[in-house]
């Protein structure tokens, strides 16, 4: 749960979380809530598959892990896969979110591959030569670290 994460990765997660929103809420006059399909590749701990889902909207969370293979999550994806590797068809979704994956996975392609044309692709990646602030922050407990298996 988010209450329990270090204060910047609560910031930040919420920061995303309204910017996706209200991303959303705009594309809703393109695509309607019941009809819009949201891919989360990497959903990790699913804070963002969860909370659009509270929100009504249909939301499939992938990893490559699940609780038992990454002791940090919580969260029970939909499917366990491979970002390089999706096995939905061709323009299956209207949204894909993408955070703090793709500089770990040279999945954009299959990314791309799964989104309808025009639709919303949500990705984040750490700013570059930011190592040493990261961590610094995470030494300090304001930054949650995870070390992926």
């Amino acid at each position: 749960p988010l209450e329990k994460k270090p204060p910047i990765t609560k910031y930040v997660a919420k920061k995303r979380l309204n910017l996706i929103l209200h991303s959303l809420q705009k594309f809703e006059k393109k695509v309607p809530k019941q009809k819009m399909k949201i891919l989360d590749v990497g959903c990790g701990d699913g804070h963002f598959t969860r909370e659009l889902r509270k929100r009504g909207y249909t939301v499939v969370g992938i990893d490559k892990n699940t609780p038992k293979t990454a002791p940090w999550m919580s969260f029970q994806p939909d499917y366990q896969m491979d970002a390089m590797n999706l096995t939905f068809k061709d323009n299956s979704f209207d949204v894909v979110i993408a955070l703090e994956v793709v500089e770990h996975v040279p999945c954009i392609t299959e990314i791309n591959r799964v989104l309808k044309p025009e639709g919303l692709f949500f990705c984040t990646t750490p700013y570059p030569n930011t190592e040493w602030l990261r961590h610094i922050v995470i030494f300090f407990g304001l930054l949650e670290y995870i070390i992926l298996p």
